[in-house]
């Protein structure tokens, strides 16, 4: 088991990440420190993911989540982004507590997605003419699925069922033992 970022991980990570600093600098995203409409769901990522975020709060620690995971901020300009109980590593101020290492899904909330036929943007961002800066999401989580395939190969887990919780990624590195997904 090897809880260190694998390279191919790294290279998509950072290709996620200049695309949404392009579209930053020709778009007024709503996308800010502190706005968590994003965050209000307990996403499940792949293994490589988890292993990314697992390894880096063993070496750097969590902070505290916020004081009231579900009420960090206001939801009523978007009530219907809010999904319930928030992000494990939501923390206080509305601000995330592993943001350099946060998952792909993460990077790509607020940022103009093709999905199937249609694109998708953030309702607080609108209006916004995304058609320059449109991210193909089924090309990048094919990209991803391919990267957790043979990362997990690599690992010998061969095919890992489903994907694993941030609930269960914080639970897991704020322990002692090795991450519960390779138990």
């Amino acid at each position: 088991m090897s809880v260190t970022p694998d390279a191919n991980y790294l290279t998509l990570r950072a290709m996620v990440d200049g695309h949404g600093a392009r579209v930053h600098e020709t778009h007024e995203l709503a996308c800010q420190p502190g706005c968590t409409a994003c965050c209000r769901q307990d996403l499940a990522v792949t293994v490589v993911e988890a292993d990314a975020v697992f390894a880096w709060v063993r070496e750097h620690g969590a902070a505290p989540q916020s004081a009231s995971r579900t009420e960090v901020d206001d939801h009523s300009r978007f009530e219907e982004l809010a999904y319930g109980e928030a992000c494990a590593f939501l923390g206080e101020a509305g601000l995330c507590t592993v943001y350099e290492v946060r998952p792909i899904i993460c990077r790509t909330h607020g940022l103009p997605l093709q999905i199937e036929a249609e694109v998708s943007v953030c309702p607080l961002s609108l209006p916004l003419d995304p058609s320059p800066t449109v991210l193909d999401l089924a090309g990048l989580n094919l990209r991803l699925a391919l990267i957790a395939q043979l990362y997990e190969a690599g690992e010998g887990l061969g095919a890992h069922e489903g994907r694993v919780p941030l609930s269960e990624v914080r639970r897991s590195a704020l322990g002692d033992g090795p991450p519960s997904w390779y138990l």
